[in-house]
């Protein structure tokens, strides 16, 4: 089927040498220049990914910190802002107790005014009607039963003075 020719065998192995140096001077340069620069580009491109995931587990951890920082000022401010709540309640209620116990105080004063006046009324009151129950008594001569309704009728009196008071 195949026969082998020699000749036709050194001209094929001419041209493929031929093509091989052909290949080698003008194509394979280029060839081989591109892949070294993709292969530069991969490596720029890898080192700047590199750089940036390093920047930016940097700035991740600053804005974590940060993030804690500002946590814990909030915290801190909610505590003092609770603290001075309270510290307000003590300081009303304190406040309203003062002023209850001034108010206190007050209608005590004005009770015991109140219950001096009564006794100074009271006292006058009863006074005027010893005076009168005296100036009846002297003014008659009375007898005893007589005397003694007339004691009777001031006393009654007196009583209906002090229960309206």
């Amino acid at each position: 089927m195949f026969e082998f020719s020699s000749s036709l065998f050194f001209w094929s192995m001419i041209n493929f040498l031929v093509l091989l140096f052909l290949l080698h001077k003008f194509a394979l340069p280029s060839f081989y220049k591109m892949v070294e620069e993709n292969e530069a580009k991969k490596t720029k491109v890898m080192s700047d990914l590199e750089h940036e995931r390093a920047q930016s587990a940097q700035l991740l951890a600053e804005y974590r910190e940060k993030l804690a920082s500002i946590e814990q000022q909030a915290h801190r401010i909610l505590s003092d802002a609770q603290r001075e709540r309270d510290e307000l309640r003590k300081e009303e209620t304190a406040k309203l107790i003062t002023e209850k116990h001034s108010v206190l105080e007050g209608l005590r004063g004005e009770l015991a005014y109140e219950k001096r006046q009564m006794m100074d009324d009271l006292r006058s009151s009863a006074s005027e009607l010893v005076v009168t129950l005296s100036e009846k008594v002297l003014r008659r001569q009375l007898n005893a039963s007589e005397q003694q309704q007339i004691v009777e009728s001031n006393v009654q009196d007196l009583e209906a003075m002090l229960s309206r008071s």
